[in-house]
């Protein structure tokens, strides 16, 4: 009898990446896939591919019930501490679950790196949240847990992430960034991380108390821009903001923080380690940029006609947080 998994937000791209590769596994697992629109395009491609959808918001214990039934394990991509509390509560109440996955971020657990901030700042509040979802599910004691800790993700050059990611690269094909053009940062194809994701799943003793900090190359944006010029036929030109204008950018640009920690820390992972630990080998930037070049293409120096800029920012805030559906968004 084949095992069955829970993925929750489902339509995320890593939900969505982490959904495919269980179902093109062989034997093909039974996939529950989370989602809070079942007849969005999303949504109903899962479906087609073979999984079972149930509709339910993540901090409602009463709707998620039914996606529980029957799962061994479960990804958890939660944005909050209150979502984690909820999953973990019902995942808790049914013995059946034996297995959990749970992502967060690139050097979470690395203290030093990122505690020395002032508390109020954007970049601690981000990563105190990642280290107490890593803490509240450790406190649950499943037989098998996987933290993944996915590093930049590629995704954020290509639209619909572009927009709120690199705001300037589509009004004139420019990556604007703050740390030096040549420091480098870890960067992770979504579609790996779905890859490591259902590895876990299916493989659970294996990826058994397991940290993973996740990346497929260490990039500076000016190999970003080389390669993503190369890929598309556009001219990527790269600036390195200046001090005041990183501070007045800092809180609606959501890389800006990481940016300031890379030219503070070396962030780089080791990519071979990763190969030769769990026998897969991440995807580089350049195979990415040629599997999704339409996307960059349209992110590159074109604004699209009828889009309010301010508006779309503050959907792709809530696709972030998983209160809207990706074709919500407006831009697909």
């Amino acid at each position: 009898m084949p095992s069955t998994f829970l993925v929750t937000s489902a339509s995320s791209t890593q939900g969505t990446s982490t959904v495919r590769h269980l179902l093109s596994s062989t034997p093909a697992p039974k996939v529950h896939a989370l989602v809070r629109d079942t007849t969005s395009p999303i949504a109903k491609s899962l479906s087609e591919a073979g999984a079972t959808l149930f509709q339910g918001e993540i901090d409602q214990l009463p709707s998620l019930r039914p996606a529980f039934t029957g799962v061994e394990g479960v990804f958890l991509n939660p944005t909050s501490c209150s979502q984690a509390t909820t999953l973990i509560t019902l995942a808790q109440s049914l013995p059946r679950v034996k297995t959990i996955i749970l992502v967060t971020a690139f050097y979470t657990s690395a203290h030093p790196i990122w505690r020395s901030y002032d508390p109020t700042s954007g970049l601690y509040r981000y990563y105190n949240d990642k280290f107490k979802l890593e803490e509240l599910v450790r406190e649950a004691q499943f037989p098998n847990l996987t933290i993944m800790r996915p590093s930049w993700l590629m995704q954020t050059y290509a639209l619909p992430m572009s927009i709120t990611w690199f705001p300037e690269l589509m009004r004139g094909g420019e990556l604007a960034h703050y740390q030096d053009e040549d420091t480098r940062i870890p960067h992770i194809d979504a579609e790996d991380v779905g890859r490591f994701a259902a590895r876990a799943l299916l493989f659970p003793v294996k990826f058994r108390n397991e940290e993973i900090e996740l990346a497929g190359e260490n990039l500076s944006v000016r190999m970003v821009a080389d390669v993503m010029g190369r890929a598309t036929g556009r001219i990527v030109s790269t600036r390195q903001r200046g001090e005041k204008e990183t501070m007045r950018v800092e809180e609606r640009v959501p890389g800006v923080k990481l940016e300031r920690l890379a030219e503070e820390s070396n962030l780089c992972i080791d990519v071979d380690d990763l190969e030769n630990r769990f026998g897969i080998r991440p995807k580089n930037f350049e195979v990415f940029c040629e599997r999704e070049e339409e996307k960059l293409r349209r992110a590159i120096g074109r604004r699209p006609q009828g889009i309010d800029l301010r508006e779309l920012g503050k959907r792709l805030n809530e696709l972030e947080e998983g209160r809207v559906e990706v074709e919500e968004v407006g831009i697909v």
